[in-house]
């Protein structure tokens, strides 16, 4: 079956984008691996005869799978955050956007478990947001806003109900070492976010 998705465009200089909701009412965005310009020189490359398939290789990001491109918390203190995914979690910062203009103010901070680093050194370089949207693995966005306030959004957070969170499957030696001194396989995030830590 196909979704109605709403026509998409492009948002600043952050992404191509579009939004739907879930059966619950959750808002998902949908991200587009290129930005708007980038699909129609893409789209016209794409038309022109190629010599070898070498090159028509290079006009496509193959996934072995679908993944969950990205997934997003809201944050209130990137200092503080930033230390916990790095250094805690284990996560490497891969690319840091602010918008500085816009009437909402935002900053987004995106990490995942990988190795890759970007191609451009500058974690803040626009031409790095397209190289970020095409990784075959979960991204996280920490995203602060500055006039964010804690406790404005409420989630449920009993065994009984389910808890909002992130399910984090790590090898049996990490997870032994993050759980250390833990609440057993739970730990929570400086703003609260629970992280249920599994074994692979």
């Amino acid at each position: 079956a196909r979704l109605g998705v709403p026509p998409g465009s492009q948002f600043r200089d952050i992404g191509f984008l579009t939004h739907m909701a879930d059966p619950a009412g959750f808002c998902i965005e949908l991200l587009q691996t290129t930005f708007e310009s980038s699909a129609a020189e893409r789209a016209e490359r794409l038309t022109r005869p190629v010599a070898n398939k070498a090159t028509i290789g290079q006009d496509f990001v193959s996934f072995t799978g679908r993944v969950i491109g990205q997934i997003t918390t809201r944050i209130t203190d990137p200092k503080r955050s930033l230390d916990f995914y790095q250094r805690v979690m284990g996560m490497k910062l891969l690319s840091v956007q602010a918008q500085l203009e816009a009437v909402e103010q935002l900053s987004l901070y995106f990490v995942a478990y990988t190795e890759d680093s970007p191609p451009i050194a500058d974690l803040e370089a626009v031409e790095n947001r397209e190289w970020l949207y095409q990784r075959d693995y979960t991204t996280l966005e920490l995203q602060h806003r500055w006039d964010y306030r804690p406790g404005s959004l409420r989630l449920p957070a009993d065994d009984e109900e389910g808890m909002a969170g992130i399910v984090v499957r790590l090898p049996p030696e990490q997870l032994r070492r993050l759980a250390e001194g833990k609440d057993g396989d739970v730990l929570h995030d400086p703003d609260g976010l629970r992280i249920q830590l599994e074994p692979l």
